[in-house]
């Protein structure tokens, strides 16, 4: 089995900005065919300092953001970007572009008064999964054309430099019905495999540990094998 390590560097370079503000990515494991959140945080000098922001992002190969099939048949990525109880009343638009993701946070209702609480952490979680171009080795991905508007004047200040992350694929072994990858099998691989059948997207999510029966799909069948590893204790 494969897994993608995620680890991230960045220049904190910028125009206008104090040398602690700007943006990282949290560490991120995945395994193949797996999903998890890619984990955005906000570096802000003081509390309030910025109500808005963009940035391009850019994905490795083997890697996307987690789609739902809306009413009318296409792919919706709604529940795919949340934003942290940091937001004010902020609305999240993204789009999908030539080998990236554009993605703006914003509070048109507040103005200047919808500023980003807190100076520290998440401010964006992003749900992705692995697809068939998965590969094992490392990629160096970017962060490109990073806007944070100030709260005070609602102008924009620009990082002089992009930041980039490194994702890196391994081999790595799994339990059979360790859902979550925490070593056991338990009710909560059990709720696991539920939410992923509910397209909750749960998150960490091993599929192959989820494919009881190993026929390539997850269903109730494959919750009932581990409602029988539990209840075996094997």
């Amino acid at each position: 089995m494969r897994r993608l390590l995620l680890t991230c560097t960045m220049s904190l370079a910028m125009i206008c900005c104090w040398a602690t503000d700007g943006f990282t990515i949290d560490p991120l494991t995945l395994t193949e065919g797996g999903s998890g959140t890619l984990v955005v945080n906000l570096e802000q000098e003081t509390e309030g300092k910025y109500c808005a922001f963009q940035f391009d992002l850019y994905l490795p190969t083997g890697v996307e953001i987690v789609s739902e099939t809306g009413s009318n048949g296409n792919p919706t990525y709604t529940n795919s970007f949340t934003l942290t109880d940091r937001k004010a009343r902020h609305t999240v638009s993204f789009s999908e572009k030539d080998g990236f993701w554009r993605i703006m946070v914003f509070d048109v209702s507040s103005g200047s008064n919808g500023s980003f609480s807190g100076t520290t952490g998440a401010i964006l979680n992003i749900s992705v999964k692995t697809n068939d171009q998965f590969t094992l080795g490392s990629q160096t991905v970017d962060v490109k054309n990073i806007v944070l508007t100030y709260s005070q004047d609602l102008t924009t200040s620009y990082l002089q430099d992009d930041f980039t992350y490194t994702f890196t694929g391994e081999e790595q072994s799994y339990m059979l019905g360790d859902v979550n990858g925490d070593g056991v099998v338990n009710v909560a691989d059990f709720m696991a495999v539920s939410q992923y059948i509910r397209q909750l997207n749960p998150s960490p999510f091993i599929f192959e540990a989820a494919d009881i029966d190993g026929n390539g799909t997850i269903n109730v069948s494959d919750m009932m094998g581990i409602s029988q590893i539990i209840r075996n204790n094997n």
